[in-house]
């Protein structure tokens, strides 16, 4: 699972950052968690499917 290290998300794999994306939404994990998950996606230019 992604967590924060001093402040930023740490690197995972792409599949890793989507699929934690997507699991995050359907658990209905806090915004906060979501935004830095999201960050890093855009930061990526990447897009989850489940969107």
């Amino acid at each position: 699972m992604a967590y924060r290290s001093g402040g930023k998300i740490v690197e995972l794999p792409d599949d890793v950052l989507v699929r934690t994306y997507c699991a995050a939404l359907e658990i209905g994990v806090s915004n906060d968690f979501l935004s830095l998950v999201i960050e890093e996606l855009q930061r990526r230019k990447m897009y989850c499917p489940c969107i």
